[in-house]
């Protein structure tokens, strides 16, 4: 239920705190999370976009590409070098 909350209010663009651990419980259901997971992508914080860089690319598929293609022109290197490495 807790999850649920969470995707519901992420999905309809509330605010929450964008840590890697957010990222994380985010990315739980897999490949139907890819949409939320690739939101974070947009988050103020380093870490937490260098962790939804290392969820896409465990979870895979073709429907990671365009959010990875995005984190390639991300202002850190460390997000830039793993979405690289990851398509």
């Amino acid at each position: 239920m807790r999850r649920l909350l969470f995707v519901s209010l992420f999905s309809l663009g509330i605010a929450l705190a964008q840590k890697p651990k957010d990222v994380r419980l985010a990315a739980k259901p897999g490949a139907s999370a890819i949409p939320v997971v690739a939101q974070y992508l947009n988050s103020t914080d380093a870490d937490t976009r260098v962790e939804v860089v290392k969820q896409l690319i465990q979870i895979g598929g073709k429907d990671i590409i365009a959010p990875l293609i995005k984190a390639t022109a991300d202002n850190d290197g460390e997000v830039q070098i793993r979405a690289t490495d990851g398509l």
